[in-house]
């Protein structure tokens, strides 16, 4: 019984370790594709920015390229504390006195 726990918890900590490296990796393309072509905010930019441009729509349009700097710096932190969980798991250092 305890070897079937130590299994669905490797295979359990594998796929965590997994999830947040893709997800790390989708955060760097998605990062050095906004850095590469800054046009790809634009859309991002409508969906914030109200239709007449005028006050508010101007400052929140200056503030579109921090926000999404923003989420992807959140994105990461994310997904490398998932890896970083599922890496523990994994190892079976999970919860050990060393932490």
């Amino acid at each position: 019984m305890n070897l079937k726990n130590e299994k669905v918890k490797n295979s359990i900590g594998l796929f965590l370790l997994l999830l947040g490296a893709a997800l790390l990796i989708l955060t760097f393309f998605t990062t050095y594709r906004v850095f590469v072509t800054p046009a790809s905010l634009e859309g991002f930019a409508q969906l914030v920015t109200p239709s007449d441009g005028q006050g508010v729509g101007k400052i929140l349009k200056v503030a579109v390229y921090p926000t999404a700097g923003l989420l992807l710096w959140v994105m990461g932190s994310v997904s490398t504390r998932l890896a970083n969980l599922g890496y523990k798991i994994y190892t079976n250092k999970f919860g050990s006195e060393k932490d």
